[in-house]
């Protein structure tokens, strides 16, 4: 016998296609982001998942990096993405989305796993 479901959350803040989704395992947040460069920030204290903030041209267009397009720390604290552009790495804070730095990955050496994961759209366990 098979269970019913149903759409709890429609999400449209994004345009074009979603290329990545990630929940933050240690606070209450979702995570968002479209093809067409913009990242969601998404409080999950309730079934409603407000929106709590939106940033455009803040993600590297596209659809190469799917399904893996957000990567989080194991802490919780920050989360890393390819963007704005294909060529530049960057780490924002997880509960505001502030940037904590930008890279680029033309003079970046890549001896960090948080970084290189990021670069290749995995997930860091």
């Amino acid at each position: 016998m098979y269970g019913t479901c149903h759409l709890s959350v429609l999400f449209r803040q994004h345009r074009g296609k979603v290329t990545g989704i990630a929940f933050n395992p240690v606070s209450p947040h979702l995570y968002s982001c479209g093809s067409v460069g913009s990242l969601a920030l998404h409080d999950t204290q309730d079934d409603k998942y407000q929106l709590m903030r939106l940033l455009t041209n803040t993600v590297a267009r596209g659809d190469a990096r799917c399904p893996n397009t957000l990567t989080i720390s194991g802490d919780g604290r920050h989360m890393a993405f390819v963007g704005p552009t294909d060529f530049t790495i960057s780490v924002v804070d997880a509960k505001s989305l502030d940037e904590v730095h930008i890279w680029s990955s033309t003079i970046c050496h890549l001896h960090c796993t948080f970084l290189c994961s990021a670069m290749n759209g995995r997930v860091i366990s």
